[in-house]
């Protein structure tokens, strides 16, 4: 595990995004990247966090449902958040993400 349990993950992320980019890309190969991507995508949304999966998408190939999963917990973040000018900033950050993700061709915009 490298001395990084999956639930000290978030703090990581929050603390020191490009150390926590790193050390996931070191754990790709591990047989507990389950785990670590599951706690990516149950963390809150933040900043921190757009940027980890943004610079993971375009190091390595990400498994397809834990992308989607992560673009629905950012909808849902930007959907619950009360206060308007928080939530504008938010859905803007997701916009960039989003739009960084089709650029790059991690997620299909294709109809079918």
């Amino acid at each position: 595990h490298c001395g990084l349990s999956p639930r000290r993950l978030p703090e990581l992320v929050e603390n020191s995004p490009t150390v926590a980019t790193e050390t996931l890309l070191r754990l790709m190969p591990s047989a507990h990247i389950t785990e670590y991507l599951q706690m990516l995508v149950s963390m809150p949304m933040s900043l921190h966090s757009m940027e980890v999966v943004n610079r993971l998408t375009t190091a390595v190939e990400l498994p397809t449902e834990f992308v989607h999963l992560y673009i629905s917990n950012c909808i849902s973040s930007c959907e619950n958040i009360k206060d308007k000018y928080m939530q504008n900033r938010l859905v803007r950050l997701v916009c960039v993400f989003l739009q960084s993700l089709i650029r790059n061709k991690i997620i299909n915009v294709q109809v079918h």
